[in-house]
């Protein structure tokens, strides 16, 4: 999505966010009045969950975050990043699929959400500047295949109705790439979503101080965490269900959707 075109989505943002208040990211949605602000903000920008709106947001032009609104839409933002961050020093990234829940619990405390490397540059500008930030990693093909079992067990994970919606209409592996090649990144699940999304400007550009690849960088890793005196933490959040093997032509569609990220492992500071 170009600059120009998050015009009307900045807007949407603004006139929803009283709703965004009162709406847990990504999970239960409002009620009355406020869900129907939620829900016009989310067909008018085509975006899937309602603190995507806020994403949309940091990414406009600078004219308009550096707008009167700016301090306003700052407040609401900070609500959705977990406070510890500025007393720990640690901006952790969590980029959905990687492990990160048990991540966020040992460095937090509790969970951090998803939001982006640019969300939070938006939200709390001296504390990502200042702050150690980092995210892991994980190669496109596992996460996809793990993120296609998660969405597979939709009645025993916490989605909101419109990601129910879209795993009720995903048979197979197939029906998946599909969506995921005719659509945009902000209309599908947080989980299927590039992850150079979530660490990289909108030119590509690296914006956290530290990647880690998972399986490849686990020792560099550990000896971050150590530095902040953060144990390394017991893996939870895992993908249940049998593992789909995928077909070669499969991998093959991956590959072509995901050719940023692997590009972004390939070139990651750890």
């Amino acid at each position: 999505m170009a600059a120009d075109d998050l015009l009307i989505p900045a807007g949407m943002a603004a006139i929803a966010a009283p709703a965004l208040d009162s709406a847990p990211p990504g999970l239960a949605e409002p009620l009355g009045w406020r869900r129907a602000a939620v829900d016009a903000a989310l067909s008018l920008t085509g975006v899937l969950f309602a603190d995507d709106l806020w994403e949309l947001w940091a990414r406009t032009p600078p004219i308009l975050r550096d707008s009167p609104l700016a301090g306003y839409a700052r407040s609401r933002m900070r609500r959705h990043l977990p406070r510890r961050a500025r007393d720990r020093g640690i901006v952790f990234i969590h980029v959905p699929k990687t492990g990160g829940t048990s991540m966020a619990q040992a460095i937090y405390g509790r969970g951090a959400g998803h939001a982006t490397a640019l969300f939070w540059r938006a939200a709390d500008p001296k504390v990502f500047i200042a702050a150690e930030s980092f995210a892991m990693l994980r190669d496109p093909i596992d996460r996809f295949v793990s993120a296609y079992r998660y969405i597979r067990n939709a009645a025993e994970v916490p989605l909101n109705q419109r990601a129910r919606e879209f795993a009720a209409r995903m048979r197979t592996a197939d029906d998946v790439i599909s969506v995921l090649e005719g659509s945009s990144d902000w209309a599908v699940p947080k989980v299927f979503r590039p992850q150079h999304l979530f660490v990289c400007d909108a030119a590509g550009r690296q914006m956290v101080s530290r990647l880690f690849l998972v399986g490849e960088d686990d020792e560099n890793l550990r000896q971050h965490l150590d530095r902040y005196g953060v144990a390394e933490p017991q893996r939870l959040n895992r993908s249940r269900g049998r593992r789909p093997q995928l077909t070669r032509r499969q991998i093959a569609r991956l590959e072509m959707l995901f050719a940023k990220d692997f590009s972004l492992i390939d070139r990651r500071v750890s």
